[in-house]
This record gives C-alpha cells, sequence and structure tokens, in this order.
C-alpha cells in the first residue's frame, strides 16, 4: 500500500508472499495506476528495503535503490521510533481494515484484488480530503497529480533472476518446489527467472523451460516433454 502524503489518494493491491520482487513490483503497479511518480517516498525500517542503519547512514537494498534510479525519486526510512513519521500511512491502514476487509468475501487473489481497487475509487478517494472537507480525496489527487513526477517511459523489471546449479535429476528447486528442465540441462549451471505467474530456466541467454509458478510447496512440477527426452535417454542407453 502506499499512500501520498497531500491528497491521501492511495494505492493497494494484495500478495501472496512478502518478497521484495512483490514489493517492487507493487511500486510499479502504483506509478502506472497514478501515472506519476512521488519525489520521496518515506519507507518504514523494514528488513527488505533497509539492510543497515548506522546513525543516520541508511543502507538500502541494491534493488531498492533501482528502481529509485530508473523513477528518479528519493528514498527517506521513518527514524526509529518514531511513529508520527508514518502517521498517515497507519490511518489508511486503519481504514482499510475497518471499511474494507469487513464482510467482504472473494475467491481467488485476482477477484480480491478486483474489488479492492474498486472500494478505492468509490469508497477511500470519494471520503473527505483529511486537509478540509471542502472537497474529496478525489479532487485533492486531481490537484496534487500534475506536481508529481512524470512515469518513465518503460516500466522498471522486477522479475527474479538468480544463478542455480541443477543436480543430478531432471528438477531445479524453487520455493520449496521443484521443476523439471531437459536431461541435457542436468548438471549444469543456469539461470532461474521468477515473476507473479512464471518461473523461467535459461542455459546462457536459451530458455529450456517454462512453468506456471505454483505458490504451494514441495510440489514437482513436469513438462512433459522433458519426462519424454528423459525415458527416451534411458531407452538409448
Amino acid at each position: 500500500m502506499l499512500t501520498l502524503s497531500y491528497s491521501r489518494a492511495l494505492y493497494l493491491e494484495f500478495f501472496l508472499d512478502q518478497s521484495l520482487e512483490s514489493l517492487l513490483l507493487g511500486h510499479v503497479h502504483a506509478f502506472t495506476d497514478w501515472g506519476r511518480v512521488p519525489r520521496v517516498i518515506l519507507y518504514d525500517n523494514m528488513r527488505s528495503i533497509v539492510l543497515e542503519r548506522r546513525g543516520e547512514a541508511i543502507h538500502f537494498h541494491p534493488r531498492l535503490l533501482e528502481l529509485c534510479a530508473h523513477y528518479h525519486f528519493a528514498p527517506r526510512p521513518c527514524r526509529p521510533v518514531r511513529g508520527n513519521e508514518k502517521g498517515r500511512a497507519e490511518h489508511v491502514i486503519q481504514h482499510i481494515r475497518h471499511s474494507f476487509f469487513a464482510a467482504r468475501s472473494f475467491s481467488d487473489l485476482e477477484e480480491f484484488n478486483l474489488k479492492a481497487r474498486a472500494w478505492r475509487d468509490e469508497i477511500a478517494h470519494g471520503r473527505s480530503w483529511p486537509g478540509g472537507d471542502s472537497r474529496t480525496v478525489a479532487e485533492a489527487w486531481a490537484k496534487e497529480q500534475p506536481h508529481l513526477l512524470p512515469l518513465s517511459a518503460h516500466p522498471f523489471e522486477t522479475d527474479l533472476v538468480k544463478p542455480i546449479r541443477s543436480g543430478k535429476t531432471i528438477y531445479v528447486r524453487f520455493d520449496l518446489n521443484d521443476y523439471s528442465i531437459p536431461p541435457t540441462a542436468v548438471g549444469k549451471h543456469l539461470t532461474l527467472v521468477a515473476n507473479q505467474s512464471l518461473v523461467r530456466v535459461l542455459d546462457g541467454h536459451q530458455e529450456i523451460a517454462r512453468h506456471r509458478r505454483s505458490c504451494d510447496r514441495r510440489q514437482r512440477i513436469d513438462d512433459l516433454a522433458h519426462i519424454e527426452a528423459l525415458l527416451e535417454q534411458k531407452r538409448k542407453a
């Protein structure tokens, strides 16, 4: 959830995990939704953002700094034990808990997020602006939007990219799930690329496997072509 300091306009999206990639993707979706980018974003001292703090010296996560450079905004952490610095966000969170979550059902994450955005547009942005009852949050946002930074021409790439090495089987493990690869890739140094919906495996620049990402744990996700190639390899042997 991101909320703007002046207008209290907000963006909220729910994910199935609390990974850094989901956090970065939430930023990208928020900026795209707003069509603009705040000049400064104030962060709570979450471990995925602030890796180390020594007095006023802040060690931000390198991926966050890449996001900042791409969109040209500055990150600023809250000072420890200064709850007043994030009061606006805390108030919005309470509003979401009591207004959106109450007696609201959903069948899957996609429907949940659709309902969240409808609630944002109809209820959250339709309420009276805290800076004065003469306008709504939506009207204050319309006044604030032109003063924000323009959106970058291309969205920031948030996919997780990590080097892996396959073992003695045709599977590589990611998020406690096993994804199949071709038998010819067994024992090789490979690259895994994952987003919210897909897991891909690259051998150099060549994609050798593509699977739908599983949100379960301890699952085996197979590509029938990989199984058939393994059986053919065994027959030849």
